[in-house]
């Protein structure tokens, strides 16, 4: 059983991580806002104006999922797969239009797997700036902090309780 005294040690221990994540968090944060200003300046000639809401493309739906278990615990997993039972059936009539359907049916399937990249509601690959792209990547960067904080803090409300129960208990 643990005593009072190493449950303080570990409620401190895991508040400087916390606040060392937090810092890292800051900073992720400071360079995609920094680099977003960047883009809108740079944008500021075109017709559009600048990124934000008003620029959104709606059709654009998310492509990073999280899971939650029962501990309450986050991780990001991979994507859902649906996986449809009712497969059409090609009739065979000549060897020349089934191939056409089978690359056909092959390509959209393909098609449906290719995850779309919500940055390039701005524009082709290579239009999008620089600067955007790199506003993108620091946001996403900051994605493991945030599981990371959330982890540490079911941690910490753990360790807190733990303590209360202690001092309860003596």
């Amino acid at each position: 059983m643990m005593t009072e005294d190493d449950i303080y040690q570990l409620i401190v221990k895991n508040l400087a991580t916390y606040d060392s994540l937090l810092e890292q968090l800051q900073a992720s944060f400071e360079e995609g806002y920094h680099q977003l200003s960047r883009a809108n300046y740079h944008n500021k000639n075109t017709l559009r104006g600048s990124y934000g809401k008003d620029y959104w493309d709606e059709t654009y739906t998310g492509n990073r999922y999280i899971s939650i278990n029962d501990k309450h615990s986050v991780s990001e997993t991979e994507e859902p797969l649906h996986i449809a039972n009712d497969e059409e059936i090609i009739p065979e009539k000549d060897e020349a239009t089934n191939e056409n359907l089978k690359k056909r049916k092959q390509r959209e399937k393909l098609l449906a797997k290719v995850k779309k990249d919500p940055i390039y509601m701005f524009g082709g690959a290579l239009s999008i700036p620089s600067s955007l792209k790199q506003c993108q990547l620091s946001f996403k960067a900051s994605m493991p902090v945030l599981y990371q904080l959330l982890e540490l803090r079911r941690t910490l409300n753990g360790l807190l309780d733990a303590l209360g129960t202690l001092s309860n208990s003596a």
